[in-house]
Parts: structure tokens; C-alpha cells; sequence
């Protein structure tokens, strides 16, 4: 057995269990580090809302409304494709939406909140409640109009969280797409 043989064993022997041993560890890292983003989360409008209605994306208009007539409110619907009622969402006065398709059910929930003076601070608040649970946002559009932020969830779901720039609009809106 010659020197070059005889490393080259050396080598096989020693470093291909480090490399496979490393090898493990970064995928180990990914894996914890896709654990961490929101794809396979879920966070809908009753995680930030106290007294949201149980509803969610799929469901159809007279379960969604069946649902928020439960909590006291009063919906208005146009033709099962709209669903919209006026409440305190956290203390907060706004309006809700849902927007139907007919072989999909509920494809999109909205909320609107009026908050006047306190909009960026509401707005960092949600910002930070959303991001404890989902991580960062997987965007964010910063321009001259709006501020922006898009969360990606489960199920090909998109979490926006958008406040206009103009000082003189008092909302923050925050979206729920499938």
C-alpha cells in the first residue's frame, strides 16, 4: 500500500463522517429555520381581534353569517357575495367584510378600523402581535402612498396589514386573501 493509497483511506475514514455530520447539522438549521416562517401557519381575524366571530376563509355566507350574528351584530349582505357589519373590533370603531365566491365560499376577510391620531401606534402594535406569532413579513412595500406588509400563510393564504400615508386618513385596514 503506497502513501497516496493509504491517505486517501485516511481521508474516506476520517472526513466523510465529519462531512455527512455537517451535512446534518445545516439541514437541521433549515429545517428549524422553515419552521419558523408563516407557510404553515394559521392566524386569522379572531387572533387579533378579542371578539371577532369564528370565521374563516372557505366558509359559506350563511355560516359566516350565522356566526356574526352570534356575537350581536348586525350584518348587511348583498346577493351572498358581500357580508359587512359596523362594530368595536378591540375597542377600536370599524367595519367588517367578507367578499363570497359562489363555488369557493369566503375568499376574502377585511377589517377597517378608525383610529385618528393613534394609527401608528395601533398599526405597530398589530405589527408586532402578527410577527410574534408569524415571524417577519415575507414583504413589505414602503412608498410614498401606503405602507404596506404581507404576510404568506397556510393553506396559499396572504395576511395584508396596509396604512395609507396620508396623515389626514384616519384607518388601518388589514386583509385576510385566498
Amino acid at each position: 500500500m503506497n502513501r497516496r493509497t493509504s491517505r486517501s483511506r485516511l481521508a474516506i475514514v476520517v472526513l466523510l463522517p465529519l462531512v455527512f455530520w455537517l451535512s446534518a447539522i445545516i439541514v437541521l438549521a433549515q429545517d428549524s429555520t422553515t419552521a419558523k416562517t408563516s407557510a404553515d401557519k394559521t392566524f386569522g381575524p379572531a387572533d387579533l381581534f378579542q371578539s371577532f366571530p369564528k370565521i374563516e376563509l372557505g366558509m359559506k355566507f350563511p355560516e359566516v353569517k350565522q356566526a356574526v350574528e352570534k356575537t350581536g351584530a348586525h350584518p348587511g349582505g348583498f346577493k351572498d357575495s358581500e357580508l359587512a357589519w359596523d362594530g368595536k373590533f378591540n375597542d377600536l370603531n370599524g367595519r367588517a367584510t367578507v367578499l363570497f365566491k359562489q363555488e369557493t365560499g369566503a375568499f376574502q376577510i377585511a377589517v377597517i378600523v378608525q383610529v385618528f391620531e393613534k394609527r401608528s401606534e395601533v398599526h405597530e402594535l398589530w405589527v408586532k402581535k402578527i410577527t410574534e406569532r408569524l415571524g417577519a413579513p415575507a414583504s413589505v412595500d414602503d412608498n410614498s402612498i401606503h405602507l404596506s406588509k404581507l404576510w404568506r400563510l397556510k393553506d396559499g393564504v396572504v395576511l395584508e396589514l396596509r396604512m395609507l400615508k396620508d396623515a389626514n386618513n384616519p384607518v388601518l385596514d388589514i386583509h385576510w386573501v385566498k
